[in-house]
């Protein structure tokens, strides 16, 4: 991701920057920009190769164990996310000088764990396996917000695994099982009582009827 170069003696050095990394040059401490890919000659023991920042699709993985839902339920989570390291000459060199390859590592960690141990504690352990996807969602559009500023683009996230207790996962079978037994009761309770009332209306409809009818018969 990051890689950072000190060599540079009083000899000819020869520097190859390749294609896929972004390339910054330092001389007497101070940085002179960035390197075009190819050959390069060090004529200067002055001079140095301060940073290489790739230009490729980064691969993270963030193991995450006992976050408690709302219900006080603990699950551990595996998410796999995909990022870019800024590709612009001037967002690379604020990424290197006022970041860092190993506080972005800190902060990314730190971020990552908040933000999926605050959404899982929002949701009840029933949801935990429907809302991946709003897991992952989230979670991106945090990670974009706060480290945007430094050129760094989130571009996939996915909640990879969910582990949770087999005894709970028992339990929440149960409650489910449960839970659609009482909506299937309640809907039939439902549909009793509108076909009581419909047969109801209909004997109300056909006495009335039947009172009209008598009338018509004793004006007759």
């Amino acid at each position: 991701m990051v890689k950072r170069s000190y060599g540079c003696c009083c000899c000819d050095i020869k520097f190859d920057v390749p294609s896929n990394f972004t390339v910054l040059e330092e001389e007497c401490g101070k940085s002179t920009g960035v390197m075009n890919a190819g050959a390069h000659w060090f004529y200067c023991c002055h001079k140095r190769v301060a940073c290489m920042v790739t230009k490729n699709i980064v691969n993270y993985d963030a193991p995450i164990q006992r976050c408690p839902t709302k219900d006080n339920a603990f699950v551990d989570i595996d998410i796999h996310f995909t990022f870019r390291m800024p590709q612009d000459a001037q967002l690379v060199k604020m990424f290197v000088y006022k970041l860092g390859a190993g506080r972005f590592d800190e902060l990314l960690a730190a971020e990552v764990e908040e933000n999926m141990r605050t959404f899982i504690n929002s949701i009840w352990l029933s949801q935990v396996f429907d809302l991946k996807s709003d897991m992952a969602n989230t979670m991106m559009t945090e990670l974009n917000s706060k480290f945007q500023q430094y050129g760094i683009q989130f571009e996939q996230c996915n909640v990879t695994n969910v582990v949770v207790n087999p005894q709970l996962i028992g339990a929440l079978q149960e409650k489910t099982r449960l839970k659609f037994e009482l909506k299937n009761h309640e809907k039939e309770q439902e549909n009793k009582k509108l076909t009581l009332e419909n047969q109801e209306n209909q004997k109300l409809t056909d006495q009335q009827r039947n009172n009209e009818r008598k009338m018509l018969e004793l004006k007759a």
